[in-house]
């Protein structure tokens, strides 16, 4: 353990890899270490950023610029190839963010060669990789009130997301599935985020008293996280009353770590410290029943404990 590291590999892999990995820590000019001195004395050919990408993965210290730097020196014909789609389906994520928006060149040839894709991976699991990507632009896009994305990005994910299972999943290239997104609603959740942002809180109001007048009829999922987001997206106090009332039918009809946790963030929100205090606790609570990682409702007793 004292001597000079020249190379990593982080997980779980076969012995043919594994073998593979002692072979270029003896060579050493394949190793990390080598390969990290080359990359920053300024080399960015093509071959060497492909390489120095597998080998940043392998030791879990993977980089989205060096990713988008060796897509950027490939020639526009070479995205299609079967190599280069492979590689960004597998290098378009880094710990759950994004490298490309869905905008970007990589994502287009990946979105117009899905066909050649199939042939090495899931189809299922390649739509869920552009999905993901598509939500988070989404979000941005209406962040930024971005009107022309948003209606291109939404319609997108009228059209492939999946309304026979009750998750949209990750799916990580090594098989696992790391992060899960309710179907159910999580377009209307996006559509009152856009109406929030485009249109104002009014607006918002409005179209939940008229459309939604009993939110007593929606499921678990829905009531809470359309709470959620009312909380997350408006500083409105007709709107955010709104809000808190859907909170407490929530933690009413379905009392859980979900529910408590939203409705003591409106309370510490609308400045009622003492009564966030208790919801607080009972959210850690029912948790930590569950074994939810409560790092959030944690940090908000904190805060809350600080007012008091």
């Amino acid at each position: 353990p004292a001597g000079e590291q020249v190379h990593k590999i982080v997980g779980v892999f076969s012995i043919p890899d594994f073998v593979r990995a002692g072979k270029i820590a003896a060579q050493e000019e394949e190793t990390l270490n080598a390969l990290q001195q080359q990359y920053a004395a300024g080399n960015r050919d093509s071959d060497f950023l492909y390489r120095y990408c597998q080998v940043l993965r392998d030791a879990n210290v993977m980089d989205s610029g060096v990713v988008s730097q060796y897509i950027q020196t490939l020639p526009e014909k070479e995205l299609k190839s079967e190599q280069t789609l492979s590689f960004i389906y597998e290098y378009s994520f880094i710990h759950h963010d994004a490298v490309f928006s869905f905008y970007s060149p990589a994502i287009k040839a990946l979105r117009a060669n899905k066909p050649v894709v199939y042939e090495k991976y899931d189809s299922a699991n390649v739509e869920r990789r552009i999905m993901y990507i598509a939500m988070g632009d989404l979000g941005k896009a209406i962040r930024d009130k971005d009107r022309e994305k948003y209606v291109e990005l939404i319609q997108y994910l009228e059209k492939y997301l999946p309304t026979d299972v009750p998750f949209l999943v990750f799916p990580e290239v090594d098989g696992r599935f790391t992060m899960a997104t309710q179907v159910e609603g999580l377009l209307d959740e996006y559509r009152l985020k856009a109406l929030i942002s485009f249109e104002g809180a009014d607006a918002a109001y409005e179209h939940l008293i008229t459309k939604v007048p009993n939110p007593r009829e929606l499921d678990e999922s829905r009531l809470i996280s359309t709470a959620a987001t009312i909380r997350y997206l408006t500083e409105d106090s007709k709107l955010l009353g709104l809000g808190l009332e859907w909170a407490e039918i929530a933690i009413e009809l379905y009392p859980s770590y979900h529910s408590y946790s939203v409705y003591a963030h409106y309370l510490y929100t609308l400045g009622r410290y003492s009564e966030a205090k208790e919801a607080t606790l009972k959210s850690i609570e029912l948790g930590e029943a569950d074994d939810y990682y409560c790092q959030m409702e944690e940090e908000l007793l904190v805060r809350i404990e600080e007012k008091l």
